[in-house]
Formats: structure tokens, C-alpha cells, sequence
């Protein structure tokens, strides 16, 4: 990574790293959604109907999430479920990293915009960054929520997944316009 014109080293690495990290957790989420025969789901169902019936019988909250946390240690006989603990590590890797670089930027003074970008395309750029940290924030909590919490927050993650596309669509449009058809050079700047 040079250090040229643009964004510090460490920026450049931590931001490079959550692209790294974020790709491997989609990867590993969809993984464990797609174990061909449900049984995996089944049995999470079958949980939490129990842990259900164990809440009618007035057990305490505190009671219900340890079960939870029980269920899911031992969902060890499935072939998918080593992906578990991965997908939770990478999300919190995921937090990590947007919260690190959440604070860096509020230490670390951002470089100047590059000459090449417009107004209306730095408006852009800002807008799309905004929602990409909401993003790289709200889908590990929302996935943690999930696991913990209830699967009421199923609608919010998803709403994240899809927060995340949206603007990473858009963040990439702007670098690979500047990248393909302007041949600017833009995308030197965090190279």
C-alpha cells in the first residue's frame, strides 16, 4: 500500500480489512442459510418452542436466555453449525472495525476530497459512507440480536443486508465511474 496522495496507511489497511472481513461474513451467513435439508432449522424451531413453553410457565428471562445460549452450544452434530461461531466471530470483527475506524476518523483528520470529485459526487460519497457505517453496525447487532434477543429482529437484519448493498452499490459506481470512464486515477487514493 503507498502512501501517496489520499488516505493514510492505517486507513487504507483498516478499511481493506473490513472489505475482507465483510465478504468472508456474507459468505459464511449465507452459508448457514443454505444447509440444503433444514435440519439444522428444525431443531433451532423445536428449541425455541420449548423455550416458549418454558416462558408460559412464568419462567424468569434470565432462565430463557441461558437455555438459548444451551440450544445453540449444542447444535454440534450438524455439519453446518461449525459456521456458527465463525459468522459470529466475523460480525463482531465486522463491529469492531467500523467502530475503530468510527473513532479514527474523529482523530485522524480526513485528506482533502480529490480534485476530481464534484460537488454533487462528494455530497454522494458522504451519503453513501454515512450509510454504510449504519450498515456495518446495525447487520452484526441486529445478528447478535437474533441469536440472543428474539427473532423478531429477523426484519431489521435483513433491512441491513439490504442498507448494505444499496450503498455499497453506490459507493462502487462512483469509484469504478472515476476508475473505468473518467481514468482518473481516483481509486489510487486508498490503494
Amino acid at each position: 500500500m503507498s502512501e501517496g496522495p489520499g488516505y493514510p496507511r492505517t486507513t487504507k489497511l483498516l478499511h481493506w480489512l473490513t472489505v475482507v472481513a465483510l465478504v468472508a461474513q456474507v459468505l459464511v451467513g449465507y452459508q448457514l442459510d443454505d444447509d440444503g435439508d433444514d435440519s439444522a432449522r428444525a431443531r433451532i424451531e423445536a428449541r425455541e418452542e420449548r423455550l416458549e413453553e418454558r416462558a408460559d410457565r412464568d419462567e424468569t428471562r434470565e432462565e430463557e436466555l441461558e437455555e438459548r445460549a444451551d440450544a445453540l452450544s449444542d447444535r454440534d452434530d450438524d455439519a453446518s453449525i461449525p459456521l456458527l461461531p465463525l459468522h459470529i466471530g466475523l460480525g463482531l470483527t465486522v463491529l469492531a472495525l467500523a467502530l475503530v475506524r468510527l473513532v479514527r476518523r474523529k482523530v485522524v483528520p480526513l485528506p482533502p476530497w480529490a480534485e476530481q470529485l464534484s460537488g454533487a459526487e462528494r455530497a454522494w460519497a458522504h451519503r453513501t459512507e454515512q450509510a454504510l457505517y449504519v450498515a456495518l453496525v446495525a447487520m452484526p447487532l441486529s445478528g447478535l440480536g437474533l441469536l440472543l434477543v428474539s427473532d423478531d429482529l429477523l426484519p431489521l437484519h435483513i433491512a441491513s443486508h439490504v442498507l448494505l448493498y444499496v450503498s455499497l452499490a453506490a459507493h462502487l459506481a462512483l469509484v469504478l465511474r472515476h476508475q473505468l470512464v473518467l481514468r482518473d486515477g481516483l481509486l489510487r487514493r486508498m490503494l
